[in-house]
């Protein structure tokens, strides 16, 4: 096996800077794909955006995101239960006495 050498770029050459032209440039061509981007997301019909949902969904379970979220956001149901239950008993007994 031989030992290959790679010469990279230096940055600091004058070809490797950019312009103010080249940055108002990269600017609007980024500009123009966010413009397309958002016209392409309200052409999407309906049933685009369901599939598109599903499919996010899909990779939360995968990546196991969603069950966690969901066991937080059901224990955070059964805490705020709980307090009203403790009101609304703190309330019977204050009635009762």
């Amino acid at each position: 096996m031989s030992d290959t050498t790679v010469t990279l770029p230096n940055e600091t050459a004058p070809s490797a800077r950019m312009t103010a032209a080249d940055a108002r440039a990269y600017v609007n061509r980024w500009r123009e794909v966010e413009q397309i981007e958002r016209l392409e997301a309200q052409s999407a019909s309906a049933q685009e955006r369901w599939q598109q949902l599903n499919r996010l969904v899909g990779l939360a379970h995968a990546l196991g995101l969603f069950s966690k979220a969901v066991s937080n956001q059901e224990e955070a149901v059964w805490q705020r239960w709980a307090i009203l239950r403790r009101i609304g008993s703190n309330d019977r007994n204050q009635t009762l006495a």
